[in-house]
């Protein structure tokens, strides 16, 4: 085109392309599905991890918990007694010979006062000790004005010197059938009997006169 001049016109300038505005930026503060998606895989890896090292009790039980084991010792006291042999000797072997116990022993089996008449009579072993008919041979009876040993027995009569003990009854040997009524106080004698008991006889009062003799009797379990 020309102006009303003649003057050639300058072309008119060609309109710039539309550029469609920026879209709206990321929201602060938001993180992307894919981002937070390898946050907890990277998590659950070391809670993974931790827990091969350390094992789950040891996460899960308190660190102020303590294991106290406690440990109960029983003790036992055992006594034992052990008695030596009376011969050393005999220890020696397993076939050797016992060594032979004392059969003598001072044990008092009973004491009693008993009256004997004449033709009755006692055996040590008589529990009560009650004299009765001298025709059953009693080991100590009275008969003719004499007290005597029947049924295997022995009587000792007893100097005044000599004490009234076992020891003394189960040692004298002045063996004799039969010792007079006729005693006078403190007189004494022994009895042995074939049953193993020795028994000490002592006068406390009668005699022929009184048709009987009162005796206090000690009677051991014993042997000769």
């Amino acid at each position: 085109m020309s102006s009303s001049s003649g003057a050639p016109l300058p072309s008119p300038t060609p309109p710039r392309p539309s550029v469609p505005p920026p879209g709206p930026g990321p929201t602060p503060g938001r993180r992307r599905p894919g981002e937070l998606a390898a946050w907890i895989s990277a998590i659950t890896g070391l809670f993974g991890l931790a827990l091969g090292f350390v094992g789950l009790p040891a996460l899960v039980t308190p660190p102020t918990g303590v294991q106290v084991t406690t440990t109960a010792t029983a003790t036992v006291t055992a006594t034992a007694t052990v008695t030596a042999p009376s011969n050393p000797s005999s220890a020696a072997g397993a076939s050797a010979s016992p060594t032979p116990t004392n059969t003598q022993s001072s044990e008092v089996v009973r004491t009693a006062t008993v009256e004997i008449a004449d033709d009755y009579g006692i055996d040590l072993d008589d529990n009560p000790l009650r004299p009765v008919s001298r025709d059953e041979d009693k080991e100590l009876y009275w008969y003719q004005g004499s007290l005597r040993a029947g049924k295997g027995a022995e009587l000792v009569l007893l100097e005044r010197k000599e004490s009234s003990t076992f020891d003394t009854c189960s040692t004298v040997t002045r063996f004799q059938d039969k010792v007079s009524v006729y005693m006078e106080n403190g007189e004494r004698f022994c009895v042995i009997s074939p049953t193993g008991l020795i028994g000490l006889a002592e006068y406390v009062r009668g005699g022929s006169q009184e048709n009987y003799i009162t005796l206090k009797l000690t009677i051991w379990k014993g042997s000769y």
